[in-house]
């Protein structure tokens, strides 16, 4: 192998560490987010550690269907930067500016009215129903400032700019998680504090679980007006003029971005409402089941940080050179990509084996919780290796603007697989039933029938994106 392309390998490693890190940086300050406030509304009580769990469960499909909508946008946007048209960045992104005003009112509405709805619908007990329902209103009046946040993010990715990731994400720690605390256990907690205090901040109530929900809304706010601040003001962003002035809805590029966007959005929302759909099931099983899923899948999903944020890089990258009509360049940041994700699956393994129980008792201190959390990690340790090939997978398809496929290969895999099978496994088992880790085993079916198919669309898109390549080549020489 020559030197020069050892160098090309070099120097596409790097140019894909420099954007992961800021990406993992902030995905997992939002995990940290999520397991400080599993950690202290589970020294608070089980009871409301169950209701956050469900709660969460509720809320998180609503919320990956738009998140996973805007990584298109990032696609997007990042084809655009490769192909040096700031005017369309600015195009498309107000057309997603509309559609993200129409879309929070809609999802909050829909949401808010369907919580009880739903709360019945899994047997909730009233006491845990109650409280999650609570939750989950408070999250709600966050939920606009979170997708204005999400869709500047977005547009900040897709410009190959993923620093703010980081910085507003650390920034959201610094608010949320003293704010959390003071929350759910109250003003009384101000007295230890070796400074006075205003009488108002001593007198707020204890909200337990409907504290996580009220800290977390004061949060997206804040941050979502700090990035909206930072894309005005940062030189990197001057020539697109995305705020010169508005521009008016163009509903054939909405529809067309919508076609692009939301079939991304419909995928990750199949990936996670296989775990949340599975806190729900659990829901009859008693408060304790519950709480072992939800700390367990926090921290599988934790280990998931290190694949997805490389693969957001990967579709980057793979997107800026597909506009830059540099496609041999593009097909091999995606094959880089996949050898990457087969080494962060076995060092998140390792990690795992070595340190899982002691990050699982960070959340917990009933033992049969712990026990349970334990016994269900072992499992997650199973699906790892699919799990990072399927989201660096997905995400390289991303990149090549083949997204519809991406939607039928997760439904299929984790509904009508892995849902399936979990739920026979669950119910009856082979000889008895297995309960959550029927569950779980099903998860690592559905999860791995994606990786296979994911990976033979993959393969088949790079030949014939190459060909198509190819045959321009031909063609442009047959003119000369």
């Amino acid at each position: 192998m020559s030197s020069s392309h050892e160098l090309s390998r070099r120097s596409l490693i790097w140019s894909l560490t420099r954007l992961t890190l800021p990406i993992w940086g902030a995905e997992i300050a939002q995990m940290a987010i999520s397991l400080i406030s599993i950690s202290m509304i589970g020294h608070y009580s089980t009871l409301d550690q169950a209701a956050v769990s469900v709660g969460v469960a509720l809320w998180v499909p609503m919320f990956l269907l738009i998140a996973g909508s805007f990584s298109g946008l990032t696609s997007v946007i990042a084809h655009h930067f490769g192909a040096r048209q700031p005017d369309k960045i600015r195009h498309d992104m107000w057309q997603m500016i509309w559609i993200t005003l129409v879309l929070g009112g809609s999802v909050t509405l829909l949401l808010w009215c369907a919580t009880p709805w739903l709360m019945a619908i899994f047997h909730a007990p009233p006491a845990l129903a109650e409280a999650g329902e609570h939750y989950i209103y408070a999250l709600l009046i966050g939920l606009p400032a979170l997708m204005g946040y999400l869709l500047l993010l977005s547009y900040s990715n897709g410009m190959n700019h993923t620093r703010p990731n980081l910085i507003f994400n650390i920034m959201a720690i610094i608010i949320d998680v003293p704010l959390t605390y003071l929350m759910i256990h109250g003003g009384t907690v101000l007295d230890a504090l070796p400074f006075a205090v205003p009488q108002w901040a001593h007198n707020i109530p204890a909200h337990g679980a409907q504290g996580c929900g009220i800290a977390s809304a004061i949060t997206y706010w804040l941050i979502m007006f700090a990035m909206l601040l930072y894309t005005v003001r940062h030189r990197i962003y001057r020539e697109v003029r995305l705020w010169q002035r508005p521009i008016a809805p163009h509903w054939a590029r909405i529809s067309e971005l919508l076609r692009t966007c939301l079939p991304l959005g419909v995928s990750v929302l199949a990936e996670a409402t296989l775990f949340t759909m599975v806190a729900l099931l659990c829901a009859p099983l008693g408060a304790q089941v519950v709480a072992a899923h939800e700390i367990t899948t926090q921290l599988i999903a934790l280990m998931f940080m290190t694949p997805m944020s490389f693969g957001i890089a990967v579709m980057i990258k793979v997107s800026t050179y597909r506009g830059l009509q540099q496609p041999q360049l593009a097909r091999r940041t995606a094959l880089l990509g996949i050898a990457m994700a087969v080494a962060i699956a076995v060092i998140n393994d390792l990690f795992l084996l070595i340190f899982g129980r002691q990050l699982l008792g960070i959340f917990t201190t009933d033992i049969e919780v712990l026990t349970l959390a334990l016994h269900l990690m072992l499992l997650g340790m199973l699906f790892q290796l699919s799990d990072a090939l399927q989201a660096t997978m997905s995400a390289i398809l991303r990149g090549y603007k083949d997204n519809r496929i991406v939607m039928y290969i997760t439904v299929l895999s984790y509904w009508a697989v892995g849902m399936v099978i979990g739920i026979a496994l669950a119910k009856h088992g082979i000889s008895a039933p297995w309960g959550v880790y029927g569950y779980w085993v099903g998860m690592t079916v559905g999860l791995t029938v994606a990786a296979v198919l994911l990976g033979l669309r993959l393969r088949h898109t790079i030949r014939k994106d190459m060909q198509h390549y190819h045959a321009q080549e031909g063609a442009q020489t047959s003119a000369l």
